[in-house]
């Protein structure tokens, strides 16, 4: 049907809007097959994340960055909605060097997008998670100057290229999730994101405010649970509160698997 709007439409911005929307489709088809690939996603996963694992349908998301891609030319009406989304598949295929430069164009055009923010965070939580484990990426120094890193929080130079101390990045990554919740209060994959990161920062009471929110909203996500349960392991919570969240999350994991790949990024169509 996206395809017969693409071909049927007249004007840019009809067609710019069935071309995303094409996009968007084609993107949630791999996050079925897939799953969620981010380091942050798959950093605990078993089995562990595999770069030589093969992918007999081919490249993962490559044909939604593709149908993206035209989005981000000349004066698309949705650019801020073209960059985000491209980012994120970028980010999911392994390319963070089109991912930073996607955010940022998505950034410029419109910082108000709560998705453009929240792809913000998820981006440089990896990058978080990779610094922290000692698998520095080099920053391309524009970037860096975009995200206002600060000469002291670098820790060398390397051509056109700078590392990044690791909290630099989680403190980059909170500041968007916090944007993104003004912008969208209720945004389920927002909150717990934002959780997350208040936990890493060890600010507990805030993750439990944010996790209180959540669970409000959407009580029986698998990502809330799993969520719910990290912070409960971290505060040592009693055994009881354990198990009766670990039963949850086996309940959870039978239900429908479409359900949870909503909870990576909502699908957010342009009508």
């Amino acid at each position: 049907m996206f395809l017969q709007f693409k071909n049927q439409a007249k004007g840019r911005p009809q067609k710019d809007k069935a071309i995303f929307n094409l996009g968007l489709n084609r993107f949630f088809k791999d996050l079925s097959r897939y799953g969620d690939m981010s380091v942050t996603a798959t950093l605990e996963a078993t089995p562990t994340r595999n770069d030589q694992v093969l992918f007999p349908m081919g490249e993962p998301f490559l044909s939604a960055i593709e149908t993206w891609k035209p989005l981000t030319r000349g004066k698309s009406p949705y650019q801020d909605h073209g960059n985000t989304f491209l980012s994120f598949a970028y980010l999911q295929f392994g390319d963070l060097d089109q991912a930073l430069h996607h955010i940022a164009n998505a950034i410029a055009n419109n910082e108000n997008f709560f998705l453009a923010q929240y792809v913000l965070g998820r981006l440089f939580l990896d990058l978080f998670w990779l610094a922290n484990e000692g698998n520095d990426y080099l920053l391309p120094k524009d970037v860096a100057a975009f995200f206002e890193v600060e000469e002291e929080e670098l820790i060398r130079t390397h051509g056109e290229r700078v590392a990044v101390q690791a909290y630099t990045y989680l403190d980059i990554a909170l500041q968007a999730f916090m944007a993104a919740r003004s912008q969208a209060p209720t945004a389920i994959v927002v909150l717990n994101y934002l959780c997350q990161t208040f936990m890493l920062a060890d600010m507990y009471e805030e993750a439990r405010e944010a996790l209180t929110v959540t669970e409000s909203l959407a009580p029986d996500w698998l990502s809330t649970l799993n969520l719910s349960l990290k912070f409960h392991e971290s505060i040592q919570a009693p055994p009881d509160v354990i198990r009766a969240l670990v039963k949850r999350i086996e309940i959870a994991r039978r239900q429908d698997p479409i359900r949870r790949i909503f909870e990576v990024i909502p699908p957010h169509y342009l009508v």
